[in-house]
């Protein structure tokens, strides 16, 4: 008898439950366990923190919106090359929040998240040179979502890839205003 009731606990605990975690109109995702929220509003930004941390990992979500005059502004880069400049400003702020948590820089690279462009940017801690942490950022409708999945005690792959793969994106987002200028110079909407 308690072998089954051994084996059921074994599989709670390396395969957590997941529930889909409705972020806004544009993003869910699947975290594990209570799900915590928080949000916070400047005059300039307003933030959501979804997260939920157990003993050996924590997942965490948070959406990053420009405010002015107490709305939220969702203002659209004209072009990939202006896309470009917000991931940059953003990849070296999360670089230096991470640090503050004792995980180090170990690679960023451009990736695709459901076709639209992202960052993915992976981590070491301070006192092991394996992979601990792995951080998504995606911004969509003029909005910065962050997903964040990182070690406790332990880093299992598996876990992080079904966070990641759990991304769901609303169809109608848009990460540029979607209009270019053609080689002649004529503007066309894709």
């Amino acid at each position: 008898m308690k072998t089954p009731i051994l084996s059921i606990a074994f599989l709670i605990f390396y395969f957590p439950v997941f529930c889909q975690t409705r972020i806004d109109s544009n993003v869910s995702v699947d975290m594990p366990g209570k799900i915590q929220k928080m949000d916070t509003v400047t005059t300039n930004a307003s933030f959501s923190s979804f997260y939920s941390n157990s003993k050996t990992e924590s997942y965490a979500v948070m959406r990053m919106a420009v405010v002015s005059d107490g709305e939220e502004v969702n203002m659209l880069p004209e072009d990939s090359s202006g896309l470009s400049r917000i991931y940059s400003q953003i990849i070296n702020g999360q670089i230096r929040g991470m640090e503050r948590k004792r995980f180090l820089l170990l690679d960023t690279q451009k990736v695709k998240i459901k076709d639209y462009s992202a960052y993915k940017i992976t981590y070491r801690t301070t006192d092991s040179p394996n992979e601990s942490a792995e951080t998504i950022l995606l911004c969509l409708n003029g909005i910065v979502y962050v997903f964040t999945y990182s070690k406790v005690e332990d880093y299992i792959a598996q876990h992080n890839e079904e966070f990641q793969k759990s991304i769901k994106i609303n169809s109608l987002a848009k990460q540029i205003s979607q209009v270019e200028v053609g080689s002649r110079g004529a503007f066309s909407v894709p």
